[in-house]
């Protein structure tokens, strides 16, 4: 769809745990010179790239890693990343209200510091129809918080959202 942009950066090897260092270095030396007004990490970290001034937002989505640690690998560091991202960020956004509730109960989140923002869209899709190349004007607007490979249905969500504001 015309009219979006940024930085596209490849995607790293399945196995990339020995690249992360270099990953956070090249997002730390790149949010210093974009300085971000805000930054929304979408994944738990240990560390966050951006600058200490800037304020974050992290994303909440499920307690699987606690509910059932027994699936996981003794040294995974799900938990501890969570805890890390959740006692930086300003502000939590929750993907349901049920998440909202465990992660008040389970990581002591204070209420005034986590929303519920539903994920998906509250409008039917349309059958048969296809997204038009004119550029979309400041307003309405989507935030799609996730991976754009086939399994999340990425350009499906395009097409209904641009079907759903008659471009």
């Amino acid at each position: 769809v015309n009219g979006f942009s940024g930085l596209y950066i490849p995607a790293f090897p399945k196995n990339y745990r020995l690249l992360q260092p270099i990953d956070y270095l090249i997002s730390k030396a790149y949010m210093n010179v974009v300085k971000p007004d805000l930054v929304h990490e979408t994944y738990y970290q240990f560390h966050s790239a951006s600058p200490k001034s800037c304020p974050t937002v992290v994303t909440a989505y499920d307690l699987i890693h606690e509910r059932f640690h027994e699936n996981f690998r003794i040294r995974d560091t799900t938990t501890l990343r969570k805890r890390a991202s959740l006692r930086r960020a300003q502000h939590v956004i929750a993907i349901s209200e049920s998440t909202r509730r465990d992660y008040m109960e389970y990581f002591n989140v204070a209420p005034e510091k986590i929303s519920t923002v539903l994920l998906g869209n509250s409008f039917p899709i349309a059958k048969n129809t296809r997204p038009t190349t004119k550029a979309p004007t400041l307003q309405p607007y989507i935030l799609f918080v996730g991976g754009r490979r086939g399994y999340k249905n990425f350009a499906r969500v395009v097409q209904a959202f641009f079907t759903k504001i008659g471009r």
